[in-house]
């Protein structure tokens, strides 16, 4: 199997403080290393972990399920749990989605979790699988035109270019586990979302501070930034954001 170059993880080994960073449904730890490289300058130790199927070939990712993502982030957290004391999850979109559901399902393990433009809710669902369910029936090769959704339109997010509606069906089934176990995420947790998302319906924010039963969150708009907010005109916002968030929690 042969990961494309941009699209290998990382581990930036620092303090006993840690962040798994997770990408989103199409894409690679590559849109998730500039932040890896801010919180690593800052002390904190930051994995970007590479989901199952992504950055090798649209064939491979083919052959993934929901549960294999599951299963690359929870091998994350018992990578970064091995050399570090309080570990948080961070994940940009179907990434962020993936956040929620691993922070509703091992409670304990996390200090705390920061959701990005994430995908949750029943309105998104309910779009997201009309949307999708008769694509999937062919099941032929879209355009991944979300991946794309950035302002800053110097920036190349990589990835894949196009995106199979089977796969997108198996994120909402990872969406819908992670909105029916919401109210179990306890631990504090900082919602980013952008107010020009053209991906998810800014109002998802919304819904999700609404319904974790977290004593601690905070959520924070980004004025600027599209979809893709880890890589875009408002990502230095985005980073100070999550490593103050980061010590705050952790004191």
């Amino acid at each position: 199997m042969h990961v494309r170059p941009n699209a290998k993880g990382f581990f930036l080994k620092r303090g006993q403080i840690g962040c798994l960073l997770l990408h989103g449904g199409t894409g690679t730890p590559s849109v998730m290393r500039s932040m890896g490289e801010f919180l690593a300058e800052k002390g904190i130790s930051a994995l970007g972990k590479r989901l199952k199927g992504f950055g090798t070939s649209p064939e491979d990712w083919l052959k993934t399920t929901h549960l294999d993502w599951i299963l690359s982030a929870e091998e994350g957290i018992s990578k970064l749990e091995h050399h570090c004391k309080d570990v948080f999850i961070a994940g940009l979109s179907m990434g962020g989605a993936l956040t929620l559901y691993l922070a509703a399902k091992h409670q304990n393990r996390f200090t705390g979790i920061i959701p990005i433009c994430a995908p949750a809710g029943p309105s998104f669902l309910s779009g997201f699988r009309k949307r999708f369910q008769p694509l999937a029936k062919e099941d032929e090769a879209q355009p991944n035109v979300g991946a794309n959704d950035i302002k800053d339109q110097s920036v190349k997010p990589g990835g894949y270019s196009h995106f199979y509606p089977s796969l997108f069906l198996e994120w909402a089934d990872l969406v819908e586990k992670a909105s029916d176990e919401i109210s179990a995420i306890k631990c504090p947790v900082l919602i980013i979302q952008a107010k020009n998302d053209h991906v998810v319906n800014p109002r998802t924010a919304d819904w999700i501070y609404e319904h974790v039963s977290s004593d601690q969150k905070e959520l924070l708009w980004l004025e600027s930034s599209y979809h893709m907010a880890t890589i875009d005109v408002d990502k230095e916002i985005v980073f100070r954001e999550v490593v103050d968030f980061i010590f705050k929690v952790a004191e």
